[in-house]
C-alpha cells in the first residue's frame, strides 16, 4: 500500500447473516481500515438512497478511488456507487461463475417489476454501468481458464492485464497478527484430523449444488459426485469432504470419507499448512488453491467423455 492509502472491504452478507459478527472483526488485519457489511434489504436500500439524493451531490471527490470487484457487471448498486466513480477498476476471480457464458460480458437477469424499479431508479440518478471493457487489471489463480473464457468470446479482445496469483503464498506472507485474526474469527472450536501414514494419499472433495442451475436434479448431482467419490477411495485417497455453503443437506458419501466442517474460505485452511494431494469438484474455483497439487474437474471430464 501506498502512504495515505485506506483500504475498505465491502461484503455482501445477505446469504450468511449468521456471520455478521465474525467478519466485522476483520477490522483488526493490519491492512484493514474499515469492514462495511451489506445485507440487501429495503431499509439499508433507502438509506443509500437518501445519501445518493441529499450527500452525494455536495460530495468533493478528494481521493483517487478503486474497486476490486468480483466479475460483477451491470449497473452499480447504490452503495458502491455512493463511494464515488472510480479512477480505475480491477476483477478478481470470486467463483466458478465468472466462467460461464456471458456472465463477464452481459448480465442475465430475470425481468421483473423489482428489477426494472432499481434499473429505472438507477437511470434517473446517473449511476454509472461497470463493463469488462473499463477493467485495467483481472486477478485470477489459473491465467489460462480465464483466457480459454475470453477465447470462447471471439469478439473480445483482452484488453487489459491478466494477473495470477498463488493465494496460499500470500497467506504465508501475512503478519503473526493477520494469522491469528482469521484463526480465530474463522476457526474457533474447529478441528479435524489431517495427518496421514507415511503411505497414505489425501484427496479433497469439494461438493457444489449444481443441481441448482437447472442441469441436473438434486439426487442426480448427488449421485454423480458420489461416483467419483468412490473412485478415490479405490485408489485409497484419504477422503476428506467440504460442504458447499448453500447446500442445506449433506447427501453425499459418508462411509470413509471425512467432513470438514466450519464457515470459512477453504482456501485458509493454508493457515495450518494442510495439502491435498489431489482435488475434486464440478468446476469450483477453490480447486485453483495451491494447496491442492493436482486437480480434477468432473466438468472437464463430462466434456472429454462426449467428444
Amino acid at each position: 500500500m501506498k502512504e495515505g492509502e485506506r483500504n475498505v472491504i465491502i461484503i455482501n452478507i445477505c446469504n450468511s447473516l449468521n456471520l455478521k459478527e465474525k467478519l466485522l472483526k476483520l477490522k483488526r488485519l493490519d491492512k484493514i481500515d474499515d469492514v462495511i457489511l451489506v445485507e440487501n434489504n429495503l431499509k439499508e436500500y433507502l438509506k443509500n438512497l437518501m445519501v445518493r439524493i441529499l450527500i452525494f451531490p455536495f460530495k468533493k471527490k478528494s481521493d483517487y478511488v478503486i474497486f476490486y470487484l468480483d466479475g460483477f457487471v451491470g449497473y452499480y448498486p447504490l452503495h458502491l456507487a455512493n463511494i464515488g466513480l472510480p479512477d480505475e477498476v480491477n476483477f478478481y476471480e470470486e467463483g466458478e461463475s465468472i466462467y460461464q457464458k456471458d456472465v463477464l460480458f452481459k448480465k442475465e437477469r430475470k425481468v421483473d417489476l423489482k428489477q426494472s424499479f432499481n434499473e429505472c431508479i438507477k437511470k434517473v440518478l446517473f449511476i454509472k454501468k461497470n463493463s469488462i471493457l473499463h477493467i485495467k487489471k483481472f486477478y485470477v489463480r489459473d491465467k489460462n481458464r480465464l483466457l480459454r473464457t475470453l477465447k470462447n468470446n471471439s469478439f473480445f479482445d483482452s484488453i487489459f492485464e491478466i494477473i495470477e496469483i498463488d493465494d496460499v503464498a500470500g497467506i504465508r506472507e501475512l503478519s503473526s497478527n493477520d494469522k491469528d485474526v482469521l484463526k480465530n474469527i474463522f476457526f474457533e472450536n474447529f478441528t479435524c484430523d489431517f495427518s496421514l501414514r507415511c503411505d497414505e494419499r489425501s484427496a479433497i472433495v469439494l461438493t457444489q449444488p449444481i443441481y441448482f442451475h437447472g442441469e441436473y436434479t438434486k439426487i442426480e448431482s448427488v449421485n454423480l459426485f458420489n461416483c467419483y467419490i468412490k473412485r478415490l477411495k479405490q485408489e485409497d485417497y484419504k477422503v476428506y469432504l467440504k460442504l458447499h455453503p448453500k447446500e442445506q443437506e449433506d447427501l453425499y458419501l459418508t462411509e470413509g470419507v471425512q467432513r470438514i466442517n466450519g464457515q470459512f474460505p477453504f482456501e485458509l485452511l493454508a493457515l495450518y499448512g494442510v495439502e491435498f494431494e489431489k482435488g475434486l469438484t464440478y468446476n469450483s474455483t477453490a480447486i485453483q488453491s495451491s494447496i491442492i497439487k493436482n486437480k480434477f474437474l468432473i466438468e472437464d471430464d463430462l466434456k472429454k467423455k462426449t467428444l
